[in-house]
């Protein structure tokens, strides 16, 4: 392809921002889209990625005008994801990107999709195949990591830049930022591990020197610290999937840090902000030269005064006053 967007902003990670507490619907929904549009615009490798994704029901060997995606789809037991549907065959795809499997949830459609003519599968997308209780699982499991394999060999065997490439591409950056997307280790792997122990090292010594209650916090797009004891003062630590800043919020929760993290990435708020009864503060690793030129131990300190203390100075002089 004549030119990447992968070192622009996606799209759909822009509007995740605010779609991010409808999280495994924005991701059904932007799924959904992109295969309704590839089976108009390259419909032999839309086909491949339905007949993957249907375990073989739906495939390369059915009339393109034939196939229906739906999202949402009402049944009787339940609301399945997505629909594929071609003449008689049926497949429901159940989406799941953080979430578990509800109890009896796959039995339930599974009564419902069996009633009808045809052929059908239950299928399961999720990040990982967990065992599920006897009766409550799938005809066919699939991984996120696994799509976003398929979704790239489809877009290399496009050779010109087209919509259907740009949106596609977009969409994997996406998956990418969601830790949905498998990337290759390059060589400079053990440099970045041992950075980012040490960028912790000196979070935690700040905390400690600050004299604050905390401890390590870690999920799959956050690494960082919990702030207080009983009651969550704040988190401090960075986004995993661009560690470009390390931040300070008084937001409760590893996935609400992240949120506000990408509020402040995308309005390029300078130094610390009220954002409704929120206080954010931040410190850009590539471009803090007062940061960066210090000594490892002014490098601690520094952290301690803008990150923790300047931040809960801030948060505490926001509050009402106490009657």
């Amino acid at each position: 392809m004549a030119r990447s967007i992968l070192a622009e902003q996606s799209l759909f990670s822009s509007l995740h921002v605010w779609a991010s507490f409808q999280d495994e619907n924005y991701c059904t929904e932007g799924l959904i889209y992109l295969l309704r549009l590839m089976l108009k615009e390259a419909p032999s490798q839309a086909l491949q990625i339905i007949g993957w994704l249907t375990d073989g029901l739906i495939g390369s060997d059915t009339a393109v005008n034939s196939v229906r995606i739906s999202g949402q789809v009402t049944s009787d037991e339940g609301r399945p994801d997505i629909e594929i549907t071609a003449t008689s065959k049926t497949a429901w795809i159940e989406v799941k990107v953080d979430s578990k499997v509800g109890p009896n949830q796959l039995e339930r459609y599974r009564r419902d999709l069996y009633k009808k003519t045809g052929g059908v599968r239950l299928i399961l997308l999720s990040r990982s195949v967990e065992p599920l209780a006897m009766g409550n699982h799938p005809d066919c499991s699939r991984r996120w990591l696994d799509l976003s394999t398929i979704l790239t060999v489809a877009l290399r065997s496009m050779q010109t830049p087209t919509k259907v490439s740009i949106l596609l591409e977009d969409y994997l950056v996406f998956l990418g930022t969601r830790q949905m997307k498998l990337n290759r280790i390059s060589e400079t792997a053990a440099h970045s591990i041992s950075e980012v122990a040490t960028i912790l090292s000196q979070l935690e010594l700040a905390c400690s020197t600050a004299g604050i209650s905390f401890r390590f916090s870690a999920k799959r797009t956050w690494l960082g610290f919990s702030l207080g004891s009983s009651t969550c003062l704040g988190l401090i630590g960075f986004n995993i999937a661009d560690p470009q800043w390390l931040f300070f919020t008084t937001e409760n929760s590893p996935d609400e840090a992240r949120i506000v993290f990408e509020l402040m990435h995308q309005c390029q708020l300078p130094g610390g902000s009220v954002d409704g009864k929120h206080w954010k503060n931040s410190i850009d690793l590539v471009n803090c030269t007062d940061y960066l030129s210090a000594s490892a131990a002014d490098q601690v300190d520094y952290l301690k005064r803008h990150l923790i203390e300047d931040s809960l100075a801030a948060f505490q002089a926001m509050l009402p006053p106490v009657s």
